[in-house]
């Protein structure tokens, strides 16, 4: 095994990209927002710059409402391109005179996007598109509301919540009513949340999924798996509170008696999670280590929204339809590239229970949507950047089988920390030099992560994802100095020249490192 090869590999993809810069975008065709490839981002450009530069208003519109009037285009279109033509025909893209009109319109936005999701049933693929693109619009309108009035406060659009059938197994998040067994799905900060988002067929926007557990003493836990130190029971404050994820939705059944169902069905996983650390504490020792193989027919690891699919799967008076991700509604990954990247470069399946999933299961509905505008800006420049890395490496396919075949010669080995320390003290011996946080790096490697797997995580997490946001926020200051604001297009545009260099770098590597 060649841990001296998967490490010099570690070693360059830690350094910076101080290195490459962006250059003019090559000629190849504009890069799609994916999931909604046949649909051209000009009008969702329209959207963000009439919000930002475009003439005051009062107020958003005195007669229909906007949810009403964006769900009855939807009504009266059978695509995305007549669907977004008619919005925009609505005149909502105005840029309007308080913080207070621009919320406004977002919430009329997401409760558009809720009626809208009624209509899965009867026209899946439609809908699902549809979903993504109101979606798309309410986060550039806080994208834009953020931009105009530095908002950083969380924004939250409640809906009905009876947490009657929860009994005294109820909490709050951020003044939300929540209880025990409700799924909770939101979006990570990390490059590589994106690309787990986004790598399905149909992508989601939420990239990890959690269910609380409320104790007898009124205690709020998450029972979460971390890539980094598998499954734990996590106090909420940290990421869900105090500093809140870009984004997240709460999720609870239909159906009194599941949601009831759904409190025993979490009491029950956690006792396997006791039972399992035989005393040990659960918050600081890991029950089950990650599941990087994402494999939900075998339950000794677990991947993040597997652990509420598992919970719910030990509780046999829940119907498997009743299941928040159900098997019906599990994302695929059939694209060649993506299946590709998935399958051979991660050793994961393709068929999965993803964080979105479970909103595809009409057997659940939206309790709350809470937005953190903040952290808006940098989001939708990382899902810029899974866009753009996925398309250069579908254009550039022949030269990623040949990489990811060469790097398949590390097999699926997991790493072993210990022989790293020795590599890099050898590196350090022979005068190459080490990142000065490689040992702390080392500490932090997840368990039962193999070679390749760390080799992707690091170059998205470590390399290009951090260098992306602080080029693509530079430009964002120039062109709002200029008053004008970084639309969707742009950034894939600025973004592919970079990509298709560092790709190349790394492939050159790869062919290097493994002739060795």
């Amino acid at each position: 095994m060649k841990y001296l090869v998967s490490l010099l590999l570690v070693n360059l993809l830690l350094e910076s990209c101080s290195t490459n810069s962006f250059r003019n975008p090559s000629s190849t065709g504009p890069i799609k927002y994916h999931g909604l490839e046949s649909l051209s981002l000009d009008p969702v450009a329209q959207w963000t710059e009439g919000l930002f530069s475009g003439a005051e208003v009062k107020s958003i519109n005195s007669g229909t409402s906007v949810a009403d009037s964006v769900y009855n285009a939807f009504l009266s279109t059978n695509n995305v391109g007549d669907f977004v033509n008619q919005i925009l025909n609505l005149k909502l893209h105005n840029k309007y005179s308080s913080e207070g009109t621009y919320r406004q319109l977002a919430e009329g936005l997401v409760a558009a996007r809720k009626r809208i999701r009624k209509n899965l049933g009867t026209n899946p693929k439609y809908t699902k598109e549809a979903m993504l693109l109101v979606e798309l619009l309410a986060e550039e309108t806080l994208y834009v509301d953020s931009l105009r009035f530095k908002t950083k406060n969380l924004i939250r659009f409640d809906y009905a919540n009876d947490v009657s059938a929860c009994g005294n197994r109820t909490s709050t998040i951020n003044n939300t009513k929540i209880c025990q067994g409700d799924i909770i799905i939101s979006k990570g900060e990390a490059g590589s949340s994106s690309f787990l988002a986004r790598v399905a067929d149909y992508p989601g926007n939420f990239s990890h999924s959690t269910t609380p557990y409320i104790d007898t003493n009124k205690n709020t836990f998450m029972v979460e798996a971390f890539i980094e130190d598998g499954v734990k029971l996590r106090n909420p404050a940290k990421d869900y509170i105090n500093d809140p994820k870009t984004k997240m939705m709460i999720y609870r059944n239909t159906n009194r008696a599941i949601v009831k169902e759904g409190v025993t069905s979490v009491d029950m996983i956690v006792k396997k999670i006791f039972d399992r650390l035989g005393g040990k504490d659960p918050t600081t020792t890991a029950s089950f280590e990650y599941d990087f193989k994402m494999d939900a027919s075998n339950s000794e690891r677990l991947f993040c929204s597997e652990v509420a699919y598992y919970a719910y799967t030990l509780n046999p008076s829940i119907p498997g339809g009743q299941n928040p991700y159900a098997t019906p509604y599990w994302s695929s990954v059939d694209d060649p590239n993506r299946n590709l990247v998935l399958s051979q470069f991660l050793s994961a399946n393709t068929h999965f229970p993803a964080p979105s999933d479970v909103e595809l299961n009409p057997n659940y509905e939206i309790v709350s949507m809470q937005f953190n505008p903040s952290k808006l800006s940098a989001d939708r420049m990382r899902i810029a950047l899974i866009d753009v890395l996925m398309e250069v490496m579908n254009e550039n396919q022949q030269e990623m089988i040949t990489s990811i075949n060469m790097l398949g010669k590390l097999g699926d080995q997991i790493v072993d920390p210990a022989t790293i320390k020795a590599k890099l003290a050898l590196f350090a011996s022979l005068g190459i030099q080490i990142p000065a946080d490689a040992g702390s790096t080392v500490d932090s490697i997840p368990k039962n992560i193999n070679y390749k797997q760390l080799l992707f995580f690091a170059f998205i997490d470590r390399r290009l994802s951090p260098y992306v946001v602080e080029q693509l926020t530079k430009q964002e200051q120039i062109l709002l100095k200029d008053g004008k604001v970084l639309d969707l297009e742009s950034m894939r545009n600025a973004l592919r020249p970079l990509v298709e260099g560092e790709l190349k770098q790394f492939a050159g590597l790869a062919k290097k490192a493994m002739s060795n």
